[in-house]
């Protein structure tokens, strides 16, 4: 299974993508790496992500997240979130 994990260089988000990766799960984290914290500590929590090849970071905030019925091209995928986000940010058309 693609594993979609948002807030991945945290501490919840980045221990989710940890144990999907040992159970053989491509993942795909997002972070926008903000300051609120420490961010060596988010820099080595994504070091230690990286190591797996089935790991993938995006670099950035998600704001908007588009779901296209007619046109879902990752089959037998999850979304997990470690972050808030608002309803009103889903665009289905």
């Amino acid at each position: 299974m693609h594993v979609f994990v948002t807030g991945v260089a945290g501490f919840i988000g980045a221990n989710c993508a940890r144990q999907l990766l040992d159970q053989g799960h491509s993942v795909t984290g997002i972070d926008n790496l903000n300051d609120y914290y420490d961010v060596s500590l988010k820099q080595a929590r994504l070091a230690a992500l990286t190591e797996h090849q089935k790991f993938q970071f995006i670099e950035g905030a998600i704001s908007i997240i588009e779901y296209r019925t007619s046109s879902f091209s990752i089959s037998r995928s999850c979304f997990f979130s470690s972050t808030p986000f608002s309803v009103e940010a889903i665009s289905i058309q």
